[in-house]
């Protein structure tokens, strides 16, 4: 069997994890809701101000980045395990 690639695995969750949390800080900064339940994952998305919002999305990739790449890599080892 093929393996995935992992790194575009990881690319492509880390820019659909990048356009939902864009979306998601749109929709509460207009609804005036809360962020409280995302302050674990991201620390500096608590505060309002241009580096905070930019660093928020940097990590929101980068937490895409690595649950797409840890998936497809595990993916992957599973499948040359049990495929034979």
């Amino acid at each position: 069997m093929k393996d995935y690639n992992a790194n575009i695995a990881g690319l492509s969750l880390g820019i659909f994890s990048i356009l939902i949390f864009i979306i998601y800080l749109v929709t509460t900064s207009i609804n005036g809701g809360f962020r409280e339940f995302i302050v674990p994952f991201i620390p500096i998305a608590n505060e309002p101000g241009l580096l905070n919002f930019i660093g928020s999305i940097i990590i929101a990739g980068i937490w895409g980045y690595f649950l797409g790449f840890t998936f497809v890599y595990i993916y992957n080892f599973f499948q040359r395990k049990f495929d034979k």
